[in-house]
């Protein structure tokens, strides 16, 4: 479905496009509620079904863009929630945290500079940079870290082509990242339940 969404762009929009558009996260929020074991597994499955709101907010009108930006600030704070328990400041974690705090700080002080420092702006940009903080500092599956770095690629190219220089196919290069960042996010919390079965985490 994600391969179709993106297959169909230049006919953007189109009836029911919406509903393409959401479906491989709504199907990534079922698989992973239905199937999750853990507390955190069942808060990302959330995460995605606020997604899957932000995502039909954002196709349907430029008037939807702060429903679609609360609905995406909810489901990060799912994340939040779902990753910060599994937080270990190990010496490699706290670097790899360090470097994503680093690049949220500048990714806010550019659209901080470039929106006028539009209250809800900046704050999306705190919350997803602390996603990708709570990321880095799991154990668990490496999947979880790099669908956060994904995540936060996408959502970097879709703030640079909106409110700064537009970018050559921006809307393809921002689906696929985000498609894969969900995906990856998901995959990571199922490869969890088996990584807790056997005899530990491997060092990520």
């Amino acid at each position: 479905m994600a391969l179709a969404y993106l297959g169909t762009l230049p006919w953007l929009p189109y009836p029911g496009s919406f509903l393409l558009k959401a479906l491989p996260v709504l199907v990534a929020a079922g698989w992973l509620l239905r199937t999750a074991r853990s507390t955190g597994g069942r808060r990302v499955g959330y995460g995605l079904l606020w997604s899957a709101l932000g995502d039909v907010a954002l196709a349907l009108d430029d008037r939807f863009f702060l429903v679609g930006l609360t609905a995406f600030l909810i489901a990060h704070m799912c994340y939040i929630a779902a990753f910060g328990p599994e937080a270990q400041l190990q010496r490699a974690r706290l670097f790899r945290a360090g470097g994503v705090a680093a690049y949220g700080m500048a990714l806010g002080a550019v659209l901080g500079q470039a929106t006028n420092w539009q209250p809800p702006i900046l704050l999306y940009a705190v919350v997803l940079t602390s996603m990708g903080v709570t990321a880095a500092l799991r154990q668990g599956s490496r999947l979880v870290f790099l669908g956060a770095l994904a995540f936060m690629v996408s959502d970097s190219l879709l703030a640079w082509d909106r409110f700064l220089i537009p970018l050559p196919l921006a809307h393809l290069w921002v689906m696929l990242t985000y498609y894969l960042a969900q995906g990856l996010i998901t995959g990571g919390m199922l490869d969890d339940q088996i990584l807790q079965g056997s005899e530990g985490y491997p060092d990520s």
